[in-house]
């Protein structure tokens, strides 16, 4: 009954007394319970702490909080999805104030803990055909102090293999959430490659622009404009194509936890014009 009440503005609602008489004889209980629900609050003030590098407009931007609006603990909830999404902070915590502000307002105090700037990583592989395979990422979570997330990345394949050539890929790729709007990601990326594929060898180039957006808790979108420029060599000669594509994609994940799922489902398909 608490939460039934919370959910449609009264955050103060609370079990005010209860009555519980047991018949032993008939052996049957009898209760009644009260609830007080208060008055329906707005939110208030959103008030951050805790935050370092981060630069306190992008935190709200981000935060999406609404302000002025019923409270609801469901955009509570989703405030602090957004700030745990950017990948920035290491703990999100979101309280409501304990007394009521003025104008049967609720303010909330949100305390966040920065992750560390920057990680790596790096693998090997080795095989007495292919070779030697290497590969390794950077990533910077907090580029320009507005969450904005740097990933560079590279691998180089078949190094002292039987064939005799070394593939290689590099790429960069910029996200920065909130941009455009609160549960959109602007996202740049660029990458090079080489492989040889069969009797070809095949160089590339691209480079894509685009937006991902967030449409409630389990359905996301993403669509961008891209160059691909290519060359393809073989024994005849090579090949050039220039290429626009306009890639999009839509996901459904409905599992319950993304690294140990027990329920649920994972669904996205990708379309490609060019």
């Amino acid at each position: 009954g608490v939460e039934g009440w919370r959910a449609i503005g009264h955050a103060k609602a609370r079990v005010m007394g209860q009555s519980i008489v047991a018949d032993h004889g008939a052996a049957t209980i009898t209760s009644e319970i009260l609830l007080a629900p208060g008055p329906q609050l707005r939110f208030g003030q959103l008030r951050v702490s805790g935050y370092e590098r981060m630069r306190l407009e992008r935190i709200l931007k981000i935060a999406g909080f609404p302000a002025g609006e019923t409270f609801d603990p469901a955009k509570l909830d989703k405030v602090a999805t957004r700030l745990r999404r950017a990948g920035v902070f290491r703990t999100v915590a979101v309280t409501e104030a304990e007394t009521i502000g003025h104008g049967d307002t609720l303010d909330v105090e949100l305390v966040l803990d920065e992750e560390k700037l920057r990680r790596f990583g790096f693998g090997a592989e080795v095989s007495n055909s292919e070779g030697l395979n290497l590969s390794g990422y950077w990533l910077h979570r907090n580029l320009f102090g507005g969450a904005e997330r740097l990933r560079v990345d590279g691998a180089f394949e078949r190094i002292g293999g039987q064939s005799g050539s070394i593939d290689y890929s590099l790429g960069v790729r910029i996200d920065r959430p909130a941009t455009p709007v609160t549960d959109a990601t602007a996202f740049v990326e660029a990458r090079a490659s080489r492989e040889d594929v069969l009797d070809q060898t095949v160089e590339r180039v691209a480079l894509d622009f685009g937006l991902s957006r967030e449409f409630g808790d389990h359905v996301s979108a993403q669509a961008g404009i891209g160059y691909l420029a290519e060359r393809v060599s073989d024994v005849g000669g090579s090949t050039d194509y220039r290429v626009l594509t306009v890639p999009v994609a839509l996901t459904w994940d409905s599992r319950d936890n993304l690294l140990d799922a027990h329920r649920g489902f994972y669904l996205r398909t990708d379309l490609t014009p060019f």
